[in-house]
């Protein structure tokens, strides 16, 4: 029974066979490897260069 509507176009197999690779290729898991961020030696944290008001007053001013 089709309604009175035309009927529906064939795909062509070719095109079928791409969409499916496609979707099977975005669709497969992938593995996936942690990645550990590791501060670089030359990074400091600045706690030397910090100027506080303790450091004015262990200093002798002359």
């Amino acid at each position: 029974m089709t309604f009175g509507l035309r009927p529906r176009p064939k795909a062509c197999p070719e095109e079928v066979a791409a969409i499916t690779a496609i979707a099977q290729a975005l669709l497969t898991p992938t593995a996936v490897t942690e990645t550990r961020d590791t501060t670089p030696p030359y990074r400091f944290s600045g706690r030397w260069f910090d100027s506080s008001y303790l450091s004015s007053l262990r200093r002798p001013r002359g």
